[in-house]
């Protein structure tokens, strides 16, 4: 990514209503289909590394992996106690095994995403869990696309095809952001037609009570999610497993 992606998800992931929202939908997620109890885990793309610190918060032993100088050094500055494995995935060494591996907003921008995937298929135990967010729709593309170095947007089947190409069971999938979806489709939809071209991400604070609300809506989709899957949405969450014979 551009470094001034990292900057912005640096200065703006603790208060953003996009990161608070997300949040809690993938982790409440991951809590009611895997649990809590401790695990190993490894964050791939950990960024600027809140998202491995939360994990750590479930009574994870957590590795991020994240090949950006630019991100492990906001993560050391932020949470110093974080281990980081710098490297590029999957050309990266990693003896270990682990239990749960994430991948979030990160496989978009494997060239070659099977191949990728059948990485994280390798570095997990049997019955293991893969936990990936991802963005959804190719007609959602837009110019923050291009400066986060996407590759491309999925959809739910094309996401469970690559999985299940790399020998993964689907667990959970859905789309979420759905409340947002219409504003955001719009939005595109009028940047396309004037060909509008700004020159920066789509990350930026509203007045705080506006930001407020719109984490408060956006988070609400987790109460929904524990029932049912939604059928369309801005991104998408795949819980899957890798195959074992035995079960815990």
């Amino acid at each position: 990514m551009d470094k001034q992606i990292y900057q912005q998800i640096y200065d703006l992931e603790l208060r953003h209503w996009w990161f608070q929202g997300r949040r809690k939908i993938i982790f409440d997620c991951i809590r009611r289909t895997i649990g809590s109890e401790p695990r190993t885990v490894l964050d791939i793309g950990c960024g600027t590394g809140l998202n491995a610190k939360l994990l750590q918060q479930l009574g994870a032993k957590v590795t991020g992996l994240e090949s950006s100088d630019v991100a492990i050094a906001q993560a050391k500055e932020r949470f110093p106690e974080l281990n980081i494995i710098k490297g590029e995935f999957p050309q990266v060494t990693i003896s270990d095994r682990f239990r749960v591996i994430t991948l979030f907003d990160v496989l978009e921008h494997f060239e070659d995403d099977l191949a990728a995937l059948q990485g994280v298929y390798s570095l997990l135990e049997d019955g293991g869990y893969a936990i990936i967010a991802v963005p959804a729709f190719s007609f959602l593309w837009s110019e923050h696309d291009e400066l986060a170095h996407h590759r491309r947007r999925y959809t739910k089947s094309l996401l469970q095809k690559r999985l299940e190409e790399s020998g993964f069971s689907i667990v959970r999938a859905s789309y979420f952001n759905m409340l947002f979806f219409p504003a955001i489709f719009a939005v595109r939809i009028f940047q396309k037609f004037l060909g509008s071209r700004r020159g920066h991400a789509d990350f930026f604070m509203m007045p705080e009570p506006v930001n407020a609300v719109f984490a408060f809506l956006f988070g609400l989709e987790r109460f929904l999610l524990r029932f049912m899957n939604l059928p369309f949405g801005v991104s998408i969450i795949v819980i899957a497993r890798k195959h074992s014979n035995v079960y815990s």
